[in-house]
């Protein structure tokens, strides 16, 4: 992180230590600018500030005069340490130190993201470094959710903050895998494995003839995993919609007809599980080009707004980086 310097009316040089903050969740110590919320309920982010000033012999005096400012974090409650009334530092050698503490996780996804610290003389800023702020993906401590109380930070903050694509009527379910449809409704559950890594479908027949091994379906991690899952999902209401009123011998949601070449792929049309889908021995027909409707992926995703930890801007990666703005 690179340190922000100010030259002081009284010959002060002030800087933030190398990544002045340190936090207390992922990586404790003076250097990290990453801070994530607890997954206790309530969650809290513990921020520590430290600024180191040259010559030592003016920390008292500035002590007496600065205050440290950080972003607000939404709705979270910001307290500062009673050592540190309104952000009132205190010295520590030759540094001046303050603590500060939200709790409670914000309403929104885009509370979350890149926030900024200062050190103030009156409205003159002294000193500032930047640092992000998020939260943890597996806890349920984010605010109370209508439709699906107890489900997962990052459902909740993807869903709500438009990251990935799952639709504002779609359900959590940890009794799920990845996903699962109700065709009749046209509603999609999402399951814990959504939001970790997907593998494509790749078919193992002992024996081959009119039917070759294929292989189908995405590779995404984290949101990307999200949407291809969702995508997977679309097909199955897709199929149903489709072909739910023509002839299906073997019951496996292709009707004869479409099971020669729909999806561009060949299946069996008195064997519902043509390429022996381990999972879905009655319906692997219709997996496999539900598989292979995850790719390529149209739903959009965006990187940039994914706050998770792990995800996709934080340290501990999931999910792809957001590209570089163009300059």
């Amino acid at each position: 992180m690179k340190k922000s310097k100010t030259i002081l009316a009284f010959a002060a040089l002030v800087s933030f230590c190398p990544g002045i903050l340190r936090g207390q969740m992922i990586d404790s110590g003076v250097g990290q600018n990453q801070f994530t919320y607890t997954a206790a309920d309530p969650a809290v982010c513990t921020i520590y500030l430290v600024v180191q000033i040259s010559p030592t012999n003016l920390v008292e005096q500035l002590a007496r005069v600065t205050r440290f400012v950080v972003d607000d974090i939404g709705n979270s409650v910001k307290q500062w340490n009673a050592a540190n009334p309104d952000g009132k530092p205190v010295v520590s050698n030759d540094c001046l130190i303050a603590t500060v503490t939200f709790t409670g996780l914000p309403l929104h996804n885009g509370d979350f993201g890149n926030k900024m610290a200062k050190l103030m003389y009156h409205d003159q800023v002294l000193a500032q470094n930047p640092y992000q702020v998020f939260f943890p993906k597996y806890g349920t401590s984010h605010p109370h959710c209508e439709t699906c109380p107890g489900c997962p930070n990052w459902f909740y903050y993807w869903r709500e903050g438009g990251v990935c694509g799952i639709p504002a009527d779609c359900v959590y379910d940890p009794e799920l895998e990845f996903g699962g449809t109700n065709p009749l409704t046209g509603k999609i559950g999402l399951g814990p494995d959504a939001a970790e890594i997907n593998k494509p479908f790749e078919s193992k027949l002992l024996f081959t003839g009119i039917y070759t091994n294929i292989t189908v379906g995405g590779n995404g991690t984290g949101i990307v995993c999200v949407a291809e899952t969702i995508q997977h999902e679309d097909e199955h209401i897709a199929i149903f919609v489709m072909f739910q009123e023509d002839t299906d011998t073997d019951g496996d949601g292709i009707p004869d007809f479409a099971e020669f070449g729909y999806g561009d792929i060949m299946s069996d049309p008195i064997n519902p599980n043509t390429y022996n889908h381990p999972r879905h021995p009655n319906n692997g027909d219709q997996e496999i080009r539900c598989h292979k409707a995850e790719k390529p992926l149209i739903i959009p995703v965006y990187p940039e707004k994914d706050w998770a930890d792990p995800g996709c801007q934080h340290k501990n990666q999931c999910g792809p980086r957001p590209q570089p703005k163009n300059k």
